[in-house]
């Protein structure tokens, strides 16, 4: 039950994740874990309280079935194992980084690669790796997605990153392991978004995932690597998950977003909309009529990007097993593309290509507005009277038909569940000019 409760005088935002970061760091120190750099402990002080206020008839609330230790709310440091193999037990993929490197060694004339175990997926894994050498051990803390671990080298504290595990407990009902196809499409989402860096609004930011390791034979298994940007390890950026902004903090009487309101003197829907719904309708349509690309607006893995307690209109986003990019448009309108796609089996299946107008509904209807903008109204409805999420999800759609406008796409208010939008973006596609800079064909990228 969220505490509503008021206080004359708000601490603020900033001094409420000043406050937050410096207990996280305590709590660090203590398990000697690394002290986080810049603004990086802010947001993993905020990925231990889940927000699972959802719409009940659109997402299924995050049931955790793990062990307490392992969930996020616990906040515990953790051990995660890891062994090396031959590299003919695994297929890889990787994207532009030098994190992989750390990954891979030569040993007694064989190339091997380092694999990654979560500690509740030891008896998951008790076959696979029977027999092969151990590497080094990893600290490791949980985000708000449980399986997504930020981690380093218990001997090397300042070499972090984020580790999507393969984790075998059913969480929101679903069992946790990653299947092959987006172990693929998720490192290859990395390069398509490398190479379309000068082309990609200047709003949007992302987090890299630019390792990928399958073992051979499982359908379901392996991990995924997630690069830190680096502007967030140097503190230039400091992010928020669009989950947390309705999540009273420890210590807190009122919400971020409260704060982020009263600090304006807004009233409470037009800050949302102004603020929030606005730069991301922006960012939106452009990324899914100019690019192709649809982003999952799940309040988990969407994050804002703040300055001085308050939206800057840029967002991030990690986790690319969501998201959903139109190979054949790109091809046909001869966007920037990687030289080759990643791929175990069928491109089409693995980068979800008949999936793509389905992605829409999702990440507007049952995302952005069952989750994000539902979590909003249930913060502010002791703060104003007549706050509903049906009153907010208005407000998303109007902003949509305003701004389709200039895309010569005609939307309808009255489109509750989003059904004439597909349609519209790809006759909206159409007047996108081809890029004369690039000239690979949908067929040569899946050789």
């Amino acid at each position: 039950m969220i505490d509503m409760r008021f206080r004359s005088q708000p601490i603020g935002l900033k001094a409420l994740l000043l406050c937050t970061t410096l207990t996280l760091g305590l709590l660090f120190s203590s398990l000697g874990l690394a002290v986080l750099p810049g603004s990086l402990e802010s947001l993993m002080a905020l990925e231990k309280n889940v927000n699972r206020t959802v719409n009940p008839a659109r997402l299924f609330p995050l049931k955790n079935t793990q062990q307490v230790e392992y969930t996020p709310e616990a906040g515990q440091q953790f051990a995660v194992a890891s062994f090396w193999l031959d590299a003919e037990m695994v297929t890889t993929f990787q994207a532009q980084s030098e994190l992989p490197a750390f990954f891979f060694r030569q040993h007694a004339g064989k190339k091997q690669v380092l694999f990654l175990v979560h500690p509740e997926s030891t008896e998951f894994y008790k076959e696979f790796v029977r027999g092969a050498e151990s590497g080094p051990s990893f600290k490791a803390l949980a985000t708000s997605s449980s399986r997504t671990l930020l981690v380093h080298p218990e001997n090397d504290p300042n070499n972090l990153f984020f580790a999507k595990l393969s984790l075998e407990r059913s969480i929101g009902g679903v069992m946790r392991t990653i299947h092959r196809g987006e172990i693929s499409s998720s490192i290859g989402t990395t390069q398509i978004l490398q190479s379309s860096k000068d082309y990609l609004p200047s709003s949007f930011g992302y987090f890299p995932e630019v390792l990928g390791v399958q073992p051979q034979g499982m359908i379901r298994g392996g991990f995924i690597i997630r690069e830190i940007p680096k502007e967030i390890i140097e503190g230039k950026v400091t992010l928020m998950p669009m989950f947390s902004l309705s999540i009273v903090q420890p210590g807190e009487k009122i919400s971020p977003l409260q704060q982020m309101i009263q600090k304006t003197g807004e009233k409470p829907q037009e800050f949302i909309r102004n603020r929030i719904i606005k730069p991301f309708v922006t960012q939106w349509l452009e990324l899914a009529v100019q690019h192709g690309i649809v982003t999952p607006s799940h309040g988990q893995n969407f994050l804002m990007e703040v300055a001085h307690g308050l939206p800057t209109g840029r967002f991030y986003f990690r986790d690319f097993g969501g998201f959903k990019i139109d190979l054949a448009y790109r091809a046909a309108k001869k966007l920037p593309m990687p030289e080759q796609l990643p791929v175990f089996g069928v491109v089409s299946r693995e980068y979800h290509q008949g999936h793509l107008d389905e992605a829409i509904h999702d990440g507007l209807y049952n995302y952005f507005e069952g989750g994000v903008l539902y979590s909003m109204a249930a913060d502010l409805a002791k703060l104003a009277p007549g706050i509903y999420a049906h009153r907010l999800s208005r407000l998303l759609r109007k902003e949509l038909a305003e701004q389709a406008q200039k895309y010569g796409i005609k939307f309808s208010v009255s489109d509750v569940k989003y059904k004439s939008l597909p349609k519209e973006i790809a006759r909206a596609r159409k007047k996108v000019l081809v890029n004369p800079h690039c000239s690979r064909s949908l067929e040569e990228l899946t050789l």
